[in-house]
């Protein structure tokens, strides 16, 4: 019994719930990132905070865009794989996020995963979200219907995140 109560505590203690939110590690280069699953609170800590806040707050939202987006977009999931050290992640993630807030999206139905990225340009997190979804690039947000992919943006938008967003929820 008492073997088998063990077996049960560790084995909860594994699962990827309990895995720690806004873990911090260094970089293969010495710097500070975030590495699995992050939220919002901890891009609002140092030393992201004031990439974050800088390219949030200095956004312009292109509410054109927007303009006929299908009200399924609430109904969808996101996964967002970034990098804390990658330029392009330290802009768009704030913007995204920006514009998702405007819309009035549930943020609780978007999923972070900061990635690292080894010396041969690996990236990877400590549970191995990515592993399965072709993840070559950061950022990448992947929209999903009823657990079925509707479409990605990878790196950089073909257009603007807002004209990308409406596309691939419209489509």
């Amino acid at each position: 019994m008492k073997k088998s109560v063990l077996f049960l505590l560790v084995c909860l203690a594994c699962t990827p719930e309990s895995q720690p939110v806004n873990q911090s590690a260094i970089s293969w280069e010495g710097e500070e990132i975030l590495v699995g699953e992050i939220n919002l609170e901890g891009l609002a800590q140092a030393p992201y905070e004031d990439w974050y806040s800088s390219f949030y707050n200095d956004y312009n939202i292109d509410m054109a865009a927007l303009e006929g987006l299908d009200d399924r977009f609430y109904d969808v999931d996101m996964l967002v794989f970034l990098g804390t050290w990658c330029s392009d992640s330290q802009m768009q993630i704030p913007q995204f996020v920006r514009i998702i807030r405007y819309l009035g999206y549930d943020l609780d139905r978007m999923t972070m995963i900061a990635l690292e990225r080894d010396e041969n340009r690996v990236m990877s997190s400590p549970q191995r979200q990515e592993e399965g979804l072709d993840i070559t690039h950061v950022p990448t947000f992947i929209f999903y219907e009823d657990g079925k992919e509707l479409g990605r943006i990878i790196e950089f938008p073909e257009v603007s995140l807002e004209a990308d967003l409406v596309r691939i929820i419209n489509q």
